[in-house]
């Protein structure tokens, strides 16, 4: 594993949690320690199912859509499984647009450096 891996690691679990926290700690107020299972979730699902499987076949519209509907479903999971973790419609639409976008940013980062090819 190479340095500017790991970094793009590093940086993609720091946005998750930012975003989990932005949406569901500021707006919904839940508990940190929830937010940041939650950021550490969406970040392991998103890199293998979206970074590693997607991208590279159907490129960053697809990879980066479908990363948004995967943190959005990984935070109802979460929400159905710890009562005092709670979702609302506005607070899912949020982190569904703000990881969307910010996959996007990221999915262009590691396409320019060569980290995952097409």
């Amino acid at each position: 594993m190479n340095n500017k891996f790991v970094f793009a690691l590093l940086f993609k679990l720091a946005m998750n949690l930012v975003l989990a926290w932005a949406a569901f700690g500021i707006i919904g107020r839940n508990p940190f320690t929830y937010i940041i299972a939650l950021g550490i979730a969406t970040t392991v699902i998103n890199l293998v199912l979206g970074d590693l499987f997607v991208l590279p076949r159907y490129g960053n519209t697809v990879a980066s859509v479908g990363d948004g509907l995967l943190g959005v479903l990984t935070a109802l999971v979460v929400d159905q499984l710890v009562p005092e973790f709670a979702t609302t419609p506005m607070t899912l639409l949020i982190y569904g647009f703000t990881i969307l976008v910010g996959e996007f940013l990221f999915h262009n980062y590691l396409l320019n450096s060569k980290l995952i090819t097409r």
